[in-house]
């Protein structure tokens, strides 16, 4: 067994002295002279754990787990039970003043820090709408939304969902105020284009079942892990009808939202109707939209086809913050 030198470094409870390579067990017959380190733990100057000192989630700890080092306050620290922090596996070298360099960091269960996190809110918006400028029904025309695919705010839509998700990286986060609407319906001359009449469809539906941490209760059944428990997850069950037609097949999604502050993306899975056009978005903090999907109705499908349901599955996966 190798001779305990006069000046080596020695873990907080005494039981462990560093050789220069790895960490070496204080058996009763070694006779060296035990090294003060720099704030260990102990009577006297060592001084005992700082109270309230929450330990980082990554520090270096020593060989048995029972200490930190503290940078700040330049001293081993206890680790409490109630610590969350992950520790490191003590095979790292130590220093005169008690800074040993651990192999890694292991988080315990599936626990993230909010300094990880990547954004602190997220607004979402997702339509539904009709490219073509002209859409004939049962020997009726309507107006179409006449555009491509555009994440601006206040573009002409079928139905219009949005919310804002707040808190992300707290265990404050939130689901705000949601805007769940439906744009105008113009019944026109389907020579002439003049509009003969209009009306506004009230949807059914919109976001629901926020629930925010390590596990999701699916309102459909069974509880299932998420990534972290930073991660909120939502739903958006929305339809609505054309107003002017008695009887009309809706349209709409229904679809479960999940968040991840920590990885800085939105998944989206679920399915929307065939016809007409979806599309959905993603603002970070207040930046700039992402384009969470968009998808155009099949060839050869119109409001007649809605009559025979083909849902369409959407299922991504995207970064919004990094």
């Amino acid at each position: 067994m190798n001779a305990i030198p006069d000046n080596a470094t020695y873990s907080p409870d005494g039981n462990y002295w560093w050789d220069g390579n790895q960490w070496q067990l204080v058996s009763a017959s070694d006779t060296g002279t035990q090294a003060t380190l720099t704030g260990a733990q102990g009577t006297g100057d060592g001084g005992s754990a700082a109270s309230g000192t929450t330990t980082p989630n990554s520090t270096t700890y020593s060989p048995d787990g029972n200490y930190w080092w503290d940078g700040n306050q330049n001293q081993w620290q206890l680790v409490s039970a109630s610590d969350t922090g992950a520790q490191a596996t003590g095979t790292g070298a130590a220093t005169g003043t008690g800074a040993a360099t651990g192999t890694g960091a292991q988080t315990a269960g599936n626990g993230a820090s909010a300094a990880s996190v990547k954004m602190h809110s997220v607004t979402l918006w997702f339509n539904v709408f009709i490219p073509d400028q002209k859409v004939s029904a049962l020997g009726q025309c309507f107006h179409g939304d006449d555009r491509n695919f555009d994440s601006s705010a206040g573009v002409s839509s079928r139905v219009h969902a949005e919310v804002t998700v707040s808190g992300l990286g707290t265990s404050s986060a939130a689901m705000g105020s949601t805007d769940v609407h439906c744009g105008q319906t113009k019944l026109i001359d389907c020579q002439t284009g003049d509009v003969k009449d209009s009306a506004t469809a009230t949807p059914n539906g919109g976001f629901a079942n926020f629930h925010a941490g390590n596990t999701y209760p699916d309102p459909e059944g069974g509880v299932y892990d998420t990534a972290n428990d930073l991660t909120a997850v939502l739903s958006l069950d929305v339809t609505a009808s054309d107003p002017l037609v008695a009887a009309a097949p809706t349209v709409g999604a229904d679809l479960l939202i999940t968040i991840d502050p920590v990885a800085g993306t939105v998944s989206v899975a679920g399915v929307i109707d065939h016809w007409p056009a979806f599309e959905g978005y993603a603002a970070a903090d207040g930046g700039s939209a992402v384009t969470l999907f968009q998808v155009s109705p099949p060839p050869g499908s119109d409001p007649f086809t809605l009559l025979q349901p083909r849902d369409a599955p959407v299922n991504i996966n995207v970064t919004v913050a990094s």
